[in-house]
Parts: C-alpha cells; structure tokens; sequence
C-alpha cells in the first residue's frame, strides 16, 4: 500500500516537472517554427527575384538594341533578335519559379501585365519610332519593377531582421534594379541622340540625372 502510494507521487512529481519543462519549451519550439517558416519564405523569394532580375536585364538590352536598331543602324538587328529571345526565355523560367511556390507565394496580379505587354511590344516594335519604342519598353520596365517589389515584400526580403543579411537584401533588392534602370535608361537616351544628331536641354538634363542618380546610390 505504501510502495503505491510512494509510486502514485512520484508519478505526480514527474507529472509537475513534465509540464514545469513543457510550458516555456512550446513557445521556444514555436519561434523555431516560425524562423524556419520566414526563412524559406525568404529562400522562394530570392529564387523568384533572381529570375525576374534576368528579364529586367533582358528587357534593357532589347530597348537599346531595338532603339538602335529602329534608329537605322541594320548590323544592331541580330542583337535585338538575342535580346528578344533572352527576354521570352528568362519569362519561362520566372513563370517555372513562380509555378513552383505558388501555394506559398502566389504570383503577382501585375506579372500578368508585364507578360502581356511585352507580347504586344515585341510584336508591334518595329513598327515604332525609336523614341516611342524606348518610352513604350520603359513603361514595361516600370511595371517589371513593381513585380520585383511586390515580390521582395511578400517574401519578407526586404523585412529581414538581422542587419547584415537586411542591408545585403538591401543592396541587391532595392538599390541595384533601380540604378541599373536609371543607367539603361541613359544609353536608350544616348542612342537617340546619336541617331537623330540632337541634344537639346531635356535629354541633357535627363543624361545628367541619370548618372548623378547611380552615383548617389553608389555612395549610400
């Protein structure tokens, strides 16, 4: 009779020293989960990013080489049939990213857009003049960026705690396309200008605010 009422305590005492050990560790196992979760939400969306990077970088040189190329310079024509095909290509392999994660981290509304624009454009170019053309692939771009945006945000690339990681996000997610667009940009706008043989006071203006941007973001 003693040894199990002896056996009914210790039960008891273990009992307390269970749920005296369980309480603090749940909410431990719990923040655990919860990194692990953000970190590979992070992963889907630097995956994802570094796609949509490559068509930004495609697109860019589609808009030079076309300009140039609607601008009456023939031996740029090859270029622009590459940088085409980069631009449908490096589509492919975003639309396969997003398709892959798309039960954690569904795809823009605007990649859609972006999609169909570009369709439209790479169809009706050459009917363009070489300033509309630029304008017209520089509308696209705007909207890729936005995609790139949305992207980095809902992955909480752009959310990350830790400060080293936080600024290296920082770098390649918001600082790098811009700058980069800024300078594709300036060359379309220089290729015009070589083309038609004038500078007035805006293409100067915009050539100057170009590169005095992507300095800026250069010392920051």
């Amino acid at each position: 009779m003693k040894s199990e009422k002896l056996a009914n305590k210790f039960l008891g005492l273990g009992l307390v020293i269970v749920i005296a050990l369980a309480v603090p560790i749940v909410p431990l196992i719990k923040g655990y989960s919860d990194q692990i979760s953000l970190a590979q939400k992070e992963r889907m969306g630097v995956a994802v990013h570094r796609e949509l990077r490559q068509v930004l970088q495609e697109i860019q040189r589609h808009r030079g080489t076309s300009t140039a190329l609607l601008s009456g310079k023939d031996e740029f024509r090859a270029r622009a049939d590459k940088a085409r095909a980069g631009v449908d290509a490096a589509i492919a392999k975003t639309d396969a990213a997003f398709a892959s994660i798309e039960a954690d981290l569904p795809k823009p509304a605007l990649w859609g857009e972006f999609k169909s624009g570009w369709l439209a454009l790479k169809s009706d170019f050459g009917a363009l003049k070489p300033q509309e053309n630029a304008k017209q692939h520089t509308t696209k771009i705007n909207v890729l960026m936005d995609v790139m945006s949305d992207v980095a945000e809902k992955s909480g690339l752009i959310l990350d705690p830790e400060a080293v990681s936080y600024f290296a996000m920082d770098l390649t997610i918001l600082q790098v396309p811009p700058s980069t667009e800024r300078m594709g940009q300036a060359r379309a706008l220089g290729a015009l200008i070589l083309s038609e043989k004038s500078l007035d006071l805006n293409r100067r203006d915009a050539i100057v605010s170009a590169f005095a941007e992507a300095l800026m973001r250069q010392k920051s």
